[in-house]
């Protein structure tokens, strides 16, 4: 499925586009186990809803889809630090040794 537009425009995908998209991403980048993935559409958008993602959810030409906006979901996700959290906490650990160094003779 080709999606044309920059990021900040809205697109409508229907649902079962979305989640032969999401089984794809899946199975190529081997992140579910068989018994573990989704077993339908309806579980998939349920999970969407339940992590409460800026989309809505509509009917177009008598098919289910979901409204978005990319930057939005972008945007969102990243707020909630399930995202590029690993930046932060790069800039968070510094360490400095102030110490001053013991006698050689310390251990002995």
């Amino acid at each position: 499925m080709d999606i044309e537009g920059d990021k900040d425009t809205s697109i409508t995908m229907t649902i079962p586009d979305l989640f032969m998209m999401y089984e794809t991403f899946c199975k190529r980048n081997h992140i579910l186990k068989d018994d573990t993935k989704d077993t339908s559409s309806r579980s998939f958008i349920a999970k969407l809803v339940d992590l409460e993602l800026p989309m809505a959810r509509l009917k177009t030409n008598g098919c289910n889809s979901i409204l978005m906006t990319p930057q939005d979901v972008y945007d969102y996700i990243d707020t909630k630090r399930w995202i590029n959290g690993y930046r932060e906490d790069e800039d968070e650990v510094e360490y400095v040794d102030k110490g001053e160094d013991e006698d050689e003779d310390y251990f002995n």
